[in-house]
């Protein structure tokens, strides 16, 4: 049975916090190690980021990894794994609040009858990453499109279509990343 993993990063430190971010993963079956590896590629991920966030931005993979049915999104087991301690921070204390850039996630397939994409919020941005003309610095933007690059080059890192009106799940190998060169705003979250 296929099955997927949702590593869950939990945010603090910044006004609406907490925040939480999730990423998918493929495995048949999700292995211990699978949920290892899928751990360490999302804090590699935000730990690129973590440069360009305001001082006080903390981000905390978490140990538990739910194993999902790909299909009905029901919770098959936990794997428990080890993830790194975060040390590295943004260095500005100004920030906007709910303001910051997005990954963009594509895949090939279709769920329902729309392209199945995701997004991943990067907020809140520090001060000193945007330039003069109200978007998203060069170097900034150079950081953000790396580490997007590579999460998305991971072999078993997709996007997960959650089941809707009866129509069952989808999740589809993400084939390609992208970071515009425009601000977002994240006006709501879910988990």
């Amino acid at each position: 049975m296929p099955e997927i993993g949702k590593v869950i990063t939990s945010f603090t430190g910044f006004t609406g916090a907490p925040g939480y971010s999730t990423h998918y993963f493929f495995g048949d079956p999700y292995t211990t190690s699978t949920a290892q590896d899928n751990v360490d590629d999302v804090y590699a991920y935000w730990g690129l980021i973590a440069q360009w966030m305001p001082s006080s931005w903390r981000f905390a993979i978490q140990p538990e990894v739910q194993v999902l049915n790909e299909t009905t999104g029901a919770l098959i087991r936990v794997e428990a794994t080890t993830p790194i301690t975060a040390t590295s921070w943004g260095t500005v204390a100004e920030y906007a609040g709910g303001a910051g850039a997005v990954s963009s996630w594509t895949t090939g397939a279709v769920h329902g009858s729309k392209q199945l994409r995701g997004r991943t919020f990067i907020v809140p941005l520090g001060a000193g990453t945007y330039d003069a003309s109200g978007t998203i610095a060069a170097a900034t933007l150079t950081t953000l499109r790396t580490a997007t690059t590579n999460l998305a080059a991971v072999a078993n890192f997709g996007v997960w279509g959650r089941p809707v009106s009866g129509a069952g799940g989808d999740w589809a190998a993400c084939t390609g990343g992208s970071v515009k060169d425009k601000v977002a705003w994240l006006s709501s979250r879910r988990d």
